[in-house]
């Protein structure tokens, strides 16, 4: 690892640890000290930082079920539950959530994927959000000091993703919109993990198909 990228791994980890502790005293002291030993952040927020800009806002996740239940209970998400199912969204005490996240201002609390940090970075789309501040490190799978998809505008998907590709379709105008790229060989591979046989990913992809050119 260069000097450059240690040094840029340190800002990225103080800015992070100072965001979570942020988060953390939202709680009464027994949970704020849950929240900060099991709670990481992890996403677009470690690509925006890297590259010294200023993120749009912070996905934190949590390793356990028993502690996202009694964060999500303390935000009052058992008053709005029924309101999360119907509408697909809620608002309750400043707090919004939706059937992924509860948002309060800048932070997004991630419950849709739950566990450890190795676990929920095979979830993302594309490589350059694969990062997570976890004990004081910048971590990624397979390798971590590897800081290539930090580095880059390329778009890199996650060949292993097996679940919602039409998803990951609909959601390149945005990153192209933000500056990245994508190569036809790198859309090929995208397009060859599309169950068309599913209806979630073909009724997805015929709502919003006039919107997906870049």
């Amino acid at each position: 690892m260069t000097m450059l990228m240690k040094i840029r791994d340190k800002f990225v980890v103080g800015v992070c640890n100072a965001r979570l502790n942020q988060f953390a005293d939202m709680f009464e002291p027994t949970l704020r000290d849950d929240v900060l030993n099991h709670c990481y952040i992890a996403g677009g927020a470690i690509y925006s930082l890297y590259n010294l800009k200023r993120p749009k806002d912070y996905d934190i996740f949590c390793d356990t079920p028993e502690l996202t239940n009694r964060i999500l209970q303390y935000l009052g998400c058992d008053n709005v539950k029924d309101k999360i199912l119907r509408y697909g969204h809620a608002t309750y005490n400043g707090v919004t959530f939706s059937d992924n996240a509860a948002t309060i201002g800048k932070f997004q609390f991630v419950y849709k994927f739950v566990g450890k940090w190795l676990d929920v970075l095979a979830e993302f789309d594309f490589k350059h959000n694969m990062y997570a501040v976890h004990c004081n490190k910048v971590v990624t799978l397979n390798n971590t000091t590897n800081r290539n998809y930090l580095s880059t505008k390329k778009l890199t998907f996650n060949t292993l993703r097996p679940r919602d590709i039409s998803g990951v379709l609909l959601r390149i105008p945005k990153f192209v919109g933000r500056g990245f790229f994508i190569t036809k060989k790198e859309h090929a591979l995208i397009l060859e993990k599309l169950n068309t046989s599913d209806p979630h990913e073909i009724s997805l992809i015929e709502k919003y198909s006039k919107g997906l050119g870049y």
